[in-house]
């Protein structure tokens, strides 16, 4: 069982989530991979009420980074309500069905179980040092990974770190497994992590760029020590999704880091670390205290401040927040969050859902949407007039930081774009790894095989139909 999480609004994590039995599930084997995953976070981030029967409430949150490897997930976001758990469990379970769909639907056999048995990763990054290097480390996975050479190479789904200044994704809903209940187009908004959107005085371009000289920093080092040969852009898209990697996988482990601390001062990460893990282990006390009362039926209940599904899901009630690190509220900047708004007001007009419900009329369902997405985004982000905000705060230098950003306005810092991110089909093969060495075969209860039984060679399960399979006395059997 895992242990209890702490979810506290404004946090920000990088989630890491893989593919079963380390499958290349999630490779550019199909054009439709990338955007059945992008659809699918968009649609469990925006949430509505038309969708599981109605009430299915979003989860508010600004991506950074997303990074799909064959056989892993990387996510780098920002949620602005505590409802992360929610989210990832929708995007995990409709990317999964869909994939199993488009698998059946190009004749492949489906694993049904497309992730992982083990939880999703999500560590609670602290610093904007920690958030710096998450997005340096995951565009740089495939080039690490040995795939290309450079990232910006890669076939898969890899977010720019452009896209960090500002950016719109409207992802259209694929043509399996959604129904017509999904929104045909949901935008996925992305943006600046908010501690380095912070501490970089909001100077987002030079944010940006300082990402991309480390990305090209390793990148050419990577290319003067690495041996052999990548595997390449027009290899990757020919792998089969049942293909495997050749490498040993790696020893399990039941340690699960809950936090990351990017700062490399000795004694600034041994503070930050020591306070973490101390608020986060008396909160896991405290919670298992609060579960064990709610569970013998004693009234008035409190849980501790981060306390997820007990809140959301049973409605008990959560107590204030007292900690000082980890159950700390992200530290999302004003100035930040309403440029997030100011996306939401320009594109939540185009946000249709189809009602079929008799005597409503289209801009009927239209307001009705709007007003459905208004309520979920913002239910929990409320944000102060600007004027109100200054009179409160009375430090000169932070008030002249607002204006200088309020005057790059017009540079365009947050352009709204509206692009696909799709890749070219895949040609279809069974197979591009060799097969596996001839072994002999053993009877069920322990006998001896006979030798024409030992003269079988045991490879990989043909996925091809039948009318497709080659013929004759080279063919492979096919039926063991």
């Amino acid at each position: 069982m895992t242990a209890t999480r702490m979810r506290v609004p404004g946090e920000t994590v990088a989630v890491t989530r893989r593919a079963l039995l380390r499958k290349y599930l999630w490779g550019p084997w199909d054009e439709l991979v990338a955007q059945i995953l992008l659809y699918s976070i968009a649609a469990a981030i925006a949430g509505s009420r038309h969708l599981e029967g109605g009430g299915l409430r979003g989860c508010p949150s600004v991506v950074h980074q997303i990074t799909l490897m064959p056989t892993h997930l990387h996510l780098l976001m920002t949620s602005l309500d505590a409802r992360l758990s929610r989210m990832l469990t929708r995007s995990m379970s409709w990317s999964s069905k869909a994939l199993n769909a488009l698998m059946t639907k190009r004749k492949l056999q489906e694993t049904k179980q497309v992730w992982d048995h083990r939880q999703p990763g999500v560590e609670r990054v602290l610093d904007w040092e920690g958030e710096f290097h998450k997005a340096v480390y995951q565009l740089l996975n495939p080039v690490q990974a040995g795939l290309v050479e450079r990232h910006g190479k890669y076939p898969g789904l890899c977010t720019p770190a452009e896209w960090m200044r500002g950016h719109v994704l409207v992802v259209k809903r694929p043509p399996v497994w959604f129904s017509n209940r999904f929104p045909e187009e949901i935008p996925l908004h992305f943006g600046p992590p908010p501690q380095a959107f912070t501490a970089y005085g909001g100077d987002v371009p030079r944010l940006v760029a300082d990402v991309e000289t480390a990305v090209r920093d390793v990148e050419s080092r990577l290319r003067a020590f690495r041996k052999g040969r990548v595997v390449g852009a027009e290899r990757l898209k020919k792998q089969h999704p049942h293909d495997e990697p050749n490498t040993l996988p790696e020893k399990f482990s039941r340690v699960r880091p809950n936090i990351c601390i990017g700062t490399r001062d000795p004694e600034q990460r041994k503070e930050r670390f020591g306070s973490a893990v101390g608020e986060l282990q008396a909160f896991r006390k405290a919670h298992e205290r609060a579960r064990l009362r709610d569970g013998r039926g004693e009234p008035k209940v409190v849980f501790p401040f981060g306390t997820d599904a007990a809140r959301h899901l049973r409605g008990r009630e959560v107590s204030e927040w007292e900690g000082e690190s980890m159950e700390r509220p992200g530290e999302v900047d004003l100035e930040w969050l309403r440029e997030f708004k100011n996306f939401y007001d320009r594109y939540s007009a185009d946000l249709i859902v189809r009602d079929e419900r008799p005597g409503r009329t289209d801009c009927e369902a239209r307001r009705t949407q709007r007003q459905a997405i208004a309520d979920t985004l913002f239910h929990h982000a409320t944000l102060p007039d600007k004027d109100d905000a200054e009179d409160r705060s009375g430090d000169e230098p932070r008030k002249k930081k607002r204006e200088e950003r309020e005057a790059r306005e017009d540079e365009g810092l947050f352009r709204a774009l509206s692009e696909r991110n799709l890749q070219p089909t895949a040609e279809k093969r069974p197979s591009v790894q060799p097969p596996r060495a001839p072994t002999v075969r053993k009877r069920r209860y322990g006998g001896r095989v006979q030798l024409e039984d030992a003269s079988r060679v045991v490879v990989r399960r043909d996925l091809r139909p039948r009318h497709e399979r080659p013929t004759g006395p080279d063919a492979s059997d096919d039926d063991h």
